[in-house]
């Protein structure tokens, strides 16, 4: 059983920059997650029963046409999951608010089933299917608050906004989000736009008295025309001391900026007598979801005393942070944190993305940032294509061209993973390995060829474990690697070439059924 709570939101700024040609509007606008929150609770169940909705679910007599429901079915569809599950709401957000109460259940969601089937997708994977449903879902997966454009589905992390008292009020209309925006050309001549940069600005400064003068919502001149109570609510919000109030999304609802939270609960009694309206002093929150990435502990300062230039240094703490999995697939990079808990500066940090790029590390997608490299199946066949020949080419030449040196540090190497499997050290493993097929490599005394082949075992290195783990395979590792050296001692190229190949064959083939066990989509 998994329980996660979905955060509402609220829109500090809301612009509509024009009409695309897909018929949905550019958008522009900062977005804030508050502590209102419904609350998920999953639980897994044999495939046939499907998926099961309880509680307060809006729609339950035609489950499929709930947005829960429509995000559950596309994450079991995406990763061939065959199970069913049960999925119990406790609803607390306003239905038709304008907080994002819909969205925000359905990055629940796909945030619940991606731990109640430890599946351990990153945020890149999880907003690849948010996007399939709706604009503001993948900001209800990372929360916190953050720039949205596009449809609202592209995002850009900025400066938090400090804890802030906030007063919600929700008068008992319900506002059609679509009727608002088709609606919005009888408007768009005579709005004010809101101060994005203005925004921005006070928010890095902490300066709640700008946030304040920069609040701005272009469907307020949609709305509130239409739903003339809104208006009257922002004034009595600001009789009442409030620092200023706003509609929040298409609305209804009208959130206000409140100085402390005493005077935020003294707002929120005299409100209640004012209006029939659901009424909530609440706080804004944090960040919510970041694909599993901590920095702060995962990644510890750099210790400056070495004497390879800095960027190297951050290069190879990354890559090696990235092998290991401590950054895993599909998660964000972001500078700024990278550099903050390594101690440097964002320059090497900088420069030692673009490389780890180049390398096939992580993948840079223009304006949504730099994630961990995942592989897929197609890639790895490749790889291994190109990777299979060359190494068969090394070791026909090393079985020319070895010296008794080389040949017996790998004869050494073999005692070494010998030893390390009776102790269970993955990590040793790992690193012999990697040591003895450097030796076979050296031994080719071919220079193009080593750099060729060392370029593709980077892209895969990240890998070795996992293949090593799978039941079995390192006594089969260390019997195919015994039989390598055996044909290079003997000095039989062909030989040497053909155990070469078989080593790489079963290496894939052992990789991809490690990752179709684990995934179930294969």
């Amino acid at each position: 059983m998994v329980t996660i709570n979905a955060n509402a939101k609220i829109n500090l700024t809301l612009d509509i920059l024009g009409k695309r040609t897909d018929g949905y509007h550019e958008v522009s606008m900062v977005m804030q997650s508050i502590n209102l929150f419904d609350t998920l609770t999953f639980t897994k169940l044999d495939a046939e029963e499907g998926i099961i909705l309880h509680g307060d679910v809006k729609g339950v007599a035609k489950p499929e046409d709930n947005l829960i429901y429509k995000a559950a079915k596309l994450f079991l569809d995406t990763y061939k999951i065959n199970s069913g599950v049960e999925i119990n709401l406790i609803k607390r957000i306003p239905v038709a608010a304008g907080l994002a109460g819909g969205s925000t259940d359905a990055a629940a969601v796909f945030r619940g089933l991606n731990e109640l089937f430890e599946m351990n997708l990153g945020i890149n994977a999880l907003c690849k299917m948010a996007e399939q449903l709706g604009s503001d879902i993948s900001f209800c997966l990372m929360g916190g608050t953050m720039l949205a454009t596009g449809r609202g589905e592209i995002l850009q992390e900025i400066s938090a906004m400090p804890k802030t008292n906030i007063v919600l009020v929700k008068p008992k209309v319900d506002v059609s989000t679509a009727w608002v925006y088709k609606n919005y050309h009888k408007v768009q001549d005579s709005v004010i736009h809101p101060d994005n940069k203005a925004m921005r600005k006070s928010l890095i400064k902490k300066d709640l008295q700008g946030i304040c003068k920069a609040l701005g919502n272009v469907l307020e001149y949609v709305t509130i025309p239409e739903y003339p109570e809104i208006a009257k609510i922002k004034q009595k919000l600001s009789d009442y001391g409030a620092m200023a109030a706003m509609m929040s999304g298409s609305g209804p609802t009208v959130f206000a900026i409140v100085e402390d939270s005493q005077k935020a609960k003294d707002i929120v009694s005299k409100i209640q007598l004012d209006f029939d309206a659901d009424v909530f002093a609440v706080e804004t929150a944090e960040k919510i979801f970041n694909g599993g990435i901590n920095m702060s502990n995962k990644l510890t300062p750099i210790k400056l005393d070495s004497y390879q230039p800095l960027r190297e240094v951050v290069f190879e703490t990354l890559r090696d942070a990235i092998r290991k999995g401590i950054l895993k697939p599909g998660e964000r990079l972001m500078e700024i944190h990278l550099a903050e808990q390594l101690g440097v500066s964002r320059t090497p940090v900088r420069e030692a993305i673009r490389k780890l790029e180049l390398e096939g590390y992580v993948i840079m997608m223009p304006r949504r940032g730099t994630y961990v490299s995942n592989l897929s199946i197609k890639d790895i066949n490749e790889v291994f294509e190109i990777r299979t020949s060359l190494d068969s080419l090394a070791s026909g030449l090393a079985a020319e061209r070895i010296t008794d040196e080389e040949l017996e540090h790998l004869q050494r190497l073999l005692v070494v993973i010998g030893e390390a499997i009776k102790e269970k050290n993955m990590e040793k493993i790992v690193e012999a390995d990697t040591k003895f097929h450097d030796i076979l490599y050296q031994a080719s005394r071919n220079n193009r060829l080593v750099g060729i082949i060392y370029n593709l075992r980077e892209q895969l290195t990240s890998f070795r474990a996992k293949s090593m783990a799978y039941p079995g395979r390192l006594e089969e590792t260390l019997e195919e690697h015994r039989r390598i050296v055996d044909t290079i001692a003997q000095g039989d190229a062909v030989a040497a070439q053909k155990a070469s190949e078989y080593h790489m064959e079963r290496s894939e083939h052992t990789l991809l059924l490690s990752m179709e066990d684990k995934d179930g989509n294969m």
